[in-house]
């Protein structure tokens, strides 16, 4: 049997399945009475506060670190900060070096919770090896790949993260 299921009171399209999964979910125009058009503020990305990307970013405390993880199953550095910002429907690059060229360069001194944050390490010298999130009153979550091996929240003026800092950037606006 065919399943027809209308997406709102004002859709322009019913999605039709049928039985063999073989076959493609087709899309049909349908004529509707009323047009409607969006507002272009919700055509753009979606808003969320610097409290919003902290309290997901929060929620993730204790999850394992994980090479090339993005997931709850564990995170590197840069899949953690695309994954916080998923969560809130604004979407990241996947790598330190990508995102940082995404923002909106911030200087240390102007650090709003929300704004990520990147270091240097010993293997890549000059370049970006680190990521995470300023969280406010000088601290930063991230996934550390240290001894702890998750995601914690540390000081940003800690000894290691003094000497690696390289940069900031703002994705909120």
């Amino acid at each position: 049997t065919a399943e027809e299921w209308e997406a709102a009171e004002d859709a322009r399209y019913i999605l039709v399945y049928n039985a063999p999964v073989s076959q493609p979910v087709v899309s049909v125009p349908v004529q509707t009475s009323q047009t409607t058009t969006q507002p272009a503020a919700q055509e753009s990305a979606p808003k969320c506060s610097a409290d919003d990307i902290v309290a997901s970013a929060k929620a993730c405390l204790g999850v394992p670190y994980k090479y090339g993880g993005a997931d709850m199953k564990g995170f590197d550095c840069s899949g953690f900060t695309s994954y916080v910002y998923a969560q809130n429907g604004i979407s990241l690059s996947r790598t330190a070096t990508a995102q940082y060229n995404q923002g909106t360069y911030v200087s240390k001194s102007d650090l709003q919770p929300g704004d990520l944050v990147f270091f240097t390490n010993e293997s890549s010298g000059s370049s970006i090896g680190h990521a995470g999130i300023y969280v406010g009153n000088g601290k930063l979550i991230h996934a550390s790949s240290g001894s702890s091996k998750m995601i914690v929240i540390a000081e940003l003026d800690s000894v290691w993260f003094a000497n690696h800092y390289y940069g900031a950037c703002r994705i909120l606006k």
